[in-house]
């Protein structure tokens, strides 16, 4: 049954969250410094961030996608930032100026894992793509099928502000982002440029909600 199906992905997910919280914590432990966390953090993230954007722009994409991704993003990033760029017997570690490589060769082994994982699994049921579809209004033509059949039910097309949701996206990461580097500049006592970074994110922050809002009144 659907049901059933969606209910064990959900388990599913959940297992793999506490999984994944057992391996970060192991991880923890081979740490030296805090800067190790953050490349390993953007590495997941550059292997997994695709999926999150294209997630309301293709029905396609389904639970399988998005733990395959995080589990694989996950193990190349530990398997570059701890084993492969670990120094032995006092020379530089490998692909020690070559960290953009890294992350290059992470996107496409992620990407490469989760198209196929996504092709060979089955889609959602249509009756949740529907539901979603409702709830969320998602736009591009990766839905206009299941707007189509929508519409041969008897409910209204369904109208979104792609551009204006595709600005609000970029102006969250933007937002988030200066936050971050402002809170670091903070706390290291450099004033100026957290005094910019503080401008910038709330500058960022008002035009976010004021997109948001114009969304919400839509």
């Amino acid at each position: 049954k659907p049901e059933a199906t969606e209910k064990e992905l959900v388990l599913a997910g959940r297992i793999l969250t506490v999984v994944l919280m057992l391996l970060t914590a192991i991880v923890a432990l081979w740490l030296q410094n805090a800067k190790q966390a953050f490349d390993i953090l953007l590495q997941i993230g550059a292997g997994t961030g695709m999926i999150f954007i294209l997630r309301w722009f293709w029905w396609r994409i389904n639970a399988y996608t998005e733990i395959s991704a995080m589990v694989v993003s996950f193990l190349v990033a530990v398997f570059f930032k701890l084993i492969l760029n670990e120094p032995l017997a006092g020379t530089e570690p490998m692909w020690y100026h070559l960290s953009h490589w890294q992350l290059v060769v992470g996107i496409v082994i992620t990407t490469i894992t989760w198209l196929l994982f996504t092709y060979l699994t089955k889609p959602e049921d249509e009756e949740t793509l529907k539901r979603f579809v409702k709830l969320t209004r998602p736009g591009g033509r990766g839905w206009k099928a299941i707007n189509a059949k929508l519409i041969t039910e008897g409910h209204q097309p369904i109208e979104n502000q792609l551009a204006l949701e595709i600005f609000c996206m970029f102006m969250g990461v933007f937002t988030v982002y200066t936050a971050l580097f402002a809170t670091g500049f903070w706390i290291y006592g450099q004033m100026i440029a957290a005094l910019i970074g503080s401008l910038f994110t709330g500058v960022g922050a008002v035009i976010l909600f004021k997109a948001f809002r114009k969304l919400r009144m839509n």
